[in-house]
């Protein structure tokens, strides 16, 4: 992979920052199962997997940010570098991760219950858990087929809808909005990210409708997207793995001023 990565049409700092990841994950590929940072003396067995999971997440956000710093009028190129980053990253995206025990949900939140109510009117596979995003909270909340709130945790929406100090939604392309309203998982084909790090959405009204043609997509993500949903890098591959890509409920609210 090295060879690959030096012959990228890229600055030469960047393929430094390149080179310096592969050699993270490399190192991380040899000796994470050696790694006793932390144990769970319950257990008597080391607790080192998630750990050096979510260090290498860091590691690997770290270089993104240096990445777009350097790229932010090239975002081709910047895209080339963080595609290559993602196939050195794809043995780790199914790496165990802290569960999802749901202590911090609440069922008083309003983007829940105004979820719920969008959640009853559709056709969903019945056992499909259900996704609902408080656009102003910048927060997720991860529903059961049953309602019950399995997790929460943070979320992020596209740097357009950030105007003052609410959320403004929007359907239109190029204007880095993040849709409103009722949508439903899909598969995604890969076409901009890393197939493991994002599920496909499609509007199902008429003010989200342009949400597949766009590409908004639900991904991790550790900061304000192009219009995305973003989920904290550290929760998305047990959210994907318990939403999954057939067609369940995703809701985004906005509340009703930020929305006018």
């Amino acid at each position: 992979m090295a060879p690959v990565l030096l012959d990228l049409p890229i600055g030469g700092k960047l393929k430094r920052i390149l080179l310096t990841l592969f050699i993270v994950v490399f190192a991380f590929g040899h000796f994470a199962q050696s790694d006793v940072e932390d144990s769970d003396p319950a257990a008597g067995t080391p607790q080192t997997d998630h750990i050096s999971y979510r260090k290498f997440l860091r590691l690997q956000e770290q270089a993104r940010k240096e990445a777009a710093e350097l790229h932010k009028k090239n975002y081709q190129q910047a895209k080339d570098y963080w595609d290559a980053v993602a196939r050195e990253a794809s043995n780790f995206s199914d790496a165990p991760i802290a569960d999802l025990d749901g202590a911090s949900c609440t069922t008083e939140n309003p983007a829940i219950n105004e979820g719920k109510k969008h959640f009853a009117n559709g056709d969903f596979p019945p056992d499909c858990n259900a996704l609902v995003l408080n656009a102003e909270q910048k927060k997720y909340f991860l529903l059961s087929s049953q309602g019950a709130c399995i997790d929460s945790g943070t979320a992020h929406i596209g740097r357009g809808s950030l105007k003052g100090d609410g959320a403004t939604p929007g359907n239109e392309s190029g204007e880095n909005e993040t849709p409103p309203g009722l949508l439903k998982t899909a598969p995604y084909d890969g076409s901009a990210f890393n197939k493991t790090t994002a599920i496909d959405l499609v509007g199902l009204e008429s003010q989200n409708n342009k949400t597949a043609e766009r590409g908004v997509v639900l991904h991790a993500s550790a900061g304000p997207t192009r219009g995305c949903l973003g989920i904290e890098p550290g929760k998305w591959a047990a959210i994907r793995d318990k939403l999954t890509d057939r067609g369940c409920p995703v809701f985004v609210y906005f509340d009703e001023e930020s929305a006018k």
